[in-house]
């Protein structure tokens, strides 16, 4: 067995325990505060129903940041072995922005996008796959959320382009170096300017195979200190 092939499995292996590590600590940071918010409900500790509304409010988005993970661990082991039958059907785009809005709000509710759709685009039909696409986009987001500034400034651009609508988000924080562009969609990877947050590593890599999928295209700009723009490329329903 020469030098490379052990320094591949050794590589292989610790990316693995990395994740496992990486995983264990994102699932169990929103169960803390689901079980934190929930104890101090069921023991009568709060009676102000402007607080007890917040706590409930907060328990119902960590869920459902919880199950996006959950889904991503899922989703992950199925691209793996190719056991996802997508489903296509014909969808009008702007039915399918306001379900990825909706989407991300759920998490997210006090933080707004910054929406824009083209109105060319209005009656426009996608073939899609409505539960994996709008998982595909919602990672996008969340990895947006929890990579851009303070402000949480995010822009999510619907545009046209000949047969094409453009699905694009944007976000203004730390970016990623140009070293590292390539690397970024591959599974477990993740920048060393982001091993301080939350994430897996899984979550771009089962977007560029949902993408991919989907027969579109996912092209990555980004600079540090500037943020990072995915831009989706896809076919519209003839």
């Amino acid at each position: 067995m020469g030098l490379r092939h052990l320094f591949i499995v050794y590589r292989t292996r610790k990316l693995k325990d990395d994740f496992i590590l990486s995983a264990s600590h994102d699932m169990k940071t929103p169960l803390t505060s689901i079980r934190m918010y929930a104890e101090t409900l069921f023991e009568g500790k709060v009676s102000d129903e402007v607080k007890v509304q917040h706590y409930l409010k907060t328990i119902i988005e960590k869920t459902d940041l919880l199950s996006n993970y959950i889904n991503n661990i899922l989703d992950f082991s199925k691209i793996s072995h190719g056991q996802v039958k997508f489903q296509f059907e014909p969808m009008l785009i702007s039915d399918l922005l306001n379900q990825i809005q909706e989407s991300f709000q759920a998490i997210y509710p006090e933080n707004k996008l910054n929406i824009s759709f083209d109105e060319k685009l209005t009656g426009e039909y996608a073939a899609v796959d409505n539960v994996y696409f709008i998982r595909a986009i919602l990672n996008l987001l969340i990895n947006a959320q929890n990579y851009s500034s303070k402000d949480k400034i995010i822009d999510l651009k619907c545009q046209k382009s000949d047969s094409l609508w453009i699905l694009i988000v944007q976000d203004y924080g730390e970016g990623i170096a140009k070293s590292e562009l390539k690397k970024i969609f591959k599974k477990y990877y993740r920048s060393k300017y982001q091993k301080n947050k939350l994430g897996t590593g899984l979550g771009l890599y089962i977007v560029d195979k949902i993408i991919s999928a989907h027969q579109g295209k996912i092209i990555l700009e980004s600079e540090v200190g500037k943020g990072s723009r995915f831009t989706v490329e896809m076919e519209l329903n003839k």
